[in-house]
Parts: C-alpha cells; structure tokens; sequence
C-alpha cells in the first residue's frame, strides 16, 4: 500500500507535469512526470501522461532521437494497460501505442494496438 504522503508528493509533482506539457514544456514535464513516478512507479495514468509527453517529444526531434522518444513511449503506454485503475485510460494508453507505432512505421502493430484501443 502507497503512504499517503508520498501520493499526495506525486499528486503535486503530477500537476506540475501537466501545467509543463500544456504550455508545451515537454522535457519540464518529462522531468517533472519522471519524479512522480519514481514516488509511485506502477501509477498508470502518469505513466500515460509520460508516453504522450515521450510522444510530442518525438514529433519535434531528429529522426534518431524521435526513433528513441517513439520506443519510450511504447514501452510506457505497455505499462501504463499493466497498471491503469479504469478502461478509458488502458483505451488511452492503446491509442499511445498505437501512435507511437505509427510513428516508426510498424503498421500492423499499431492497428492491432488501435483495435485493443476500441
């Protein structure tokens, strides 16, 4: 069981991260998304808002460090259906991935994640 102190420290560094990736501060948010879940490492809607942080990262970069930004996100939008409390996020988190597939071109991966989105 989580210690309330400690989700509630997350909860704050969580909203900080949102208010960061809003105004399109993505590494900020990445930073800050990144200390959060260090509090509560199997939080499946931080780590949703990771892959989509992972994900608008990749669309501004270079194609290697996009590759990179694209990878993380899969690996977090995998982890975020592990441990996400509700449909709607793990639906969220299919669609993560699935972008992030599109993105590096593994198309019949991403429909098939697009599909487990629906």
């Amino acid at each position: 069981m989580e210690d309330p102190a400690t989700a509630k420290k997350a909860e704050g560094i969580a909203r900080l991260a949102n208010a960061s990736f809003l105004s399109g501060g993505f590494e900020q948010a990445l930073q800050a998304y990144g200390e959060a879940l260090s509090l509560t490492p199997d939080n499946g809607p931080l780590l949703l808002a990771r892959a989509q942080c992972y994900i608008k990262m990749g669309e501004s970069s270079s194609d290697a460090t996009a590759e990179t930004m694209y990878a993380l996100a899969i690996v977090d939008a995998e982890v975020a259906v592990q441990h996400t409390p509700g449909a709607e996020t793990a639906a969220q988190a299919h669609a993560a991935r699935a972008e992030a597939l599109w993105m590096l071109e593994r198309h019949q991966e991403a429909e098939v994640a697009l599909e487990l989105a629906l």
